[in-house]
């Protein structure tokens, strides 16, 4: 009876560092992403797209690190699968929840003109591909009605969960190390 309930105390501890490591390094990882895309808008370069693409290193290391440091400093060097997993799932719902929130600030008051300037890089580029003007008229009027605030903040909480998931069952599978230690074994 008293071993199972220290196993419940510990396994609660454990679930509570879990969540704790992953807000910590989330909220690094979240500001990492705004200081980020406020360097590129600094340095206005901002409008290079596969520049964006490279910001996902960002993320990518917010989860090794994070799960690095769960598994080797709070959870005696082991981490299963599912735990590494959801410690790259907490970081991604943190990120995606803070830069949701910093697209609506950067757009609204940093940057009002971003949507127009995008919509039009959209349109140009449409146009260097040669479409037609019916084509480029109905795309861009698609998109304009995606690139309003309440949609785009969606969109890009999404987008940074859509990552992180993919991220987090791709790292999960290398970081993973289970105890399969005799007492381990036993005592579960």
């Amino acid at each position: 009876m008293e071993n199972t309930e220290r196993m419940t105390t510990l396994e609660s501890q454990n679930k509570t560092s879990l969540f704790k490591n992953a807000l910590t390094y989330g909220l690094y990882t979240a500001a990492a992403y705004v200081l980020l895309s406020l360097l590129y808008y600094a340095l206005d370069i901002y409008r290079i797209t596969w520049l964006n693409y490279l910001s996902y290193i960002v993320l990518i290391v917010g989860i090794v690190l994070a799960t690095i440091n769960f598994r080797d400093k709070i959870n005696g060097g082991f981490i299963s699968y599912g735990k590494a997993f959801l410690t790259g799932l907490y970081i991604s719902l943190i990120t995606g929840i803070i830069f949701a929130l910093y697209t609506w600030v950067f757009y609204t008051y940093i940057h009002p003109d971003g949507i127009r300037e995008l919509i039009e890089l959209t349109e140009q580029a449409m146009v260097d591909r040669g479409m037609s003007d019916d084509m480029i008229d109905t795309q861009i009027e698609m998109s304009t009605r995606f690139m309003k605030m309440p949609l785009l903040n969606v969109f890009a909480f999404i987008g940074m969960l859509i990552w992180g998931i993919i991220i987090s069952l791709i790292t999960s599978a290398f970081l993973k190390k289970n105890d399969d230690s005799f007492n381990t074994t036993f005592s579960q």
